[in-house]
């Protein structure tokens, strides 16, 4: 059966999925299996290995009839625990403008808390939003970097967005431009 995202018959519904649990070799695949054995459509994924653990997020389309056997089969995957929401059927509006900001900068406690803050007080929506403290080139000294899809209304709170960042410290470079 074909569909667009977002439009489901009344016999699909679209499922969140999230993950966790020690890195192995086949999870991905243990996890797909169960997914189309249950007549599921896997649609899009967000996952990745940090500090030994395999996190993910991902949505499915699967048949309605089918929602409680696939969650009891998730449960019974190894060495991993799976959280299931049903997606809302209202979708939001994906309208107004994105913008992809790029952060890099010393890092600190709290970093993480006074960006999202300023983005939030200009309603600002993080749609993604990746970050990672490495160490600085030819240095000891760690630095944050962060990556974030935001989407707003209209571009008004994008001129403000950089100079309020910015406001977090000299050493903070900030790049914000139009999303790929």
């Amino acid at each position: 059966m074909s569909h667009s995202r977002g439009k489901h018959s009344p016999t699909q519904r679209s499922l969140v999925m999230t993950l966790i649990g020690k890195d192995r070799p086949g999870l991905v695949q243990s996890l797909s299996a169960v997914v189309e054995d249950h007549g599921g459509s896997w649609q899009a994924s967000r996952m990745v290995h940090l500090d030994g653990e395999f996190a993910g997020l991902l949505s499915i389309d699967v048949p309605e009839s089918q929602i409680d056997a696939l969650e009891s089969a998730l449960g019974r995957l190894e060495g991993v625990t799976v959280t299931v929401n049903r997606a809302s059927e209202d979708q939001p509006s994906s309208g107004g403008s994105i913008r992809q900001l790029e952060i890099i900068g010393q890092d600190r406690p709290g970093i993480v808390r006074r960006v999202t803050e300023r983005i939030s007080a200009l309603n600002l929506n993080i749609e993604e939003l990746e970050s990672e403290v490495a160490s600085a080139p030819m240095s000891a000294e760690l630095h944050f970097k962060a990556t974030a899809i935001l989407r707003a209304a209209d571009d008004a709170a994008f001129a403000t967005l950089r100079e309020r960042l910015e406001e977090l410290g000299a050493d903070l470079m900030v790049d914000l431009k139009q999303a790929d």
